[in-house]
């Protein structure tokens, strides 16, 4: 617990994360889309996908909000979430109690492996759950950070995602070959 202070107390001196805002970023991914987060001091509440279309005018909507772009700290958050596990990240999600709960157990997935909905809904001991535990993947607020795109049918067929099949593709095979080259 006393690290994680000083964690805080870190950022606030760095001024990472701005005490009592909300923040946000606009990233390129590997995968040359583009990705939103929102975060504040209680934890990450929001990262999507953004169409390139919509960046200036979401960017706009932002400011005129009163939210402050913070590209450095969100880049920390995309990278974390990108290399290993994210369990270190602080979260700030709103659902439903079972929502949350299946949103927490995506971080028992490993960095690079699939699960399929059944598994997934035997992690949270709700074996007969497949379809509740989709539902709540269909709701992550934060699709990438909490990793949604680990999980596939039963069948071995990737299933659907928020920013659509090729894609969730692309980030899986992306997750193998870069756990593979770490394993050598």
């Amino acid at each position: 617990m006393l690290i994680y202070f000083l964690l805080i107390e870190y950022l606030y001196q760095a001024m990472l994360i701005k005490p009592g805002i909300n923040n946000y970023a606009i990233l390129k991914t590997p995968w040359n889309v583009n990705l939103c987060i929102i975060w504040s001091m209680k934890g990450v509440s929001e990262c999507r996908f953004l169409k390139a279309s919509l960046v200036k005018k979401t960017r706009l909507k932002f400011i005129e909000s009163g939210f402050v772009e913070n590209g450095k700290h969100a880049r920390k958050l995309l990278d974390n979430a990108l290399s290993v596990q994210t369990n270190d990240l602080k979260f700030d999600l709103a659902g439903s109690v079972f929502q949350k709960k299946v949103w927490r157990a995506l971080l028992k997935i490993p960095f690079g492996e699939t699960f399929s909905y059944k598994e997934l809904s035997q992690i949270i001991s709700q074996p007969k759950a497949s379809r509740a535990v989709g539902q709540a993947l269909n709701k992550n607020p934060v699709c990438l950070l909490l990793p949604c795109h680990r999980i596939i049918k039963s069948d071995g067929q990737v299933g659907g995602f928020a920013g659509g099949v090729l894609l969730k593709k692309r980030i899986l095979l992306w997750e193998k070959s870069k756990k593979n080259a770490n394993n050598k």
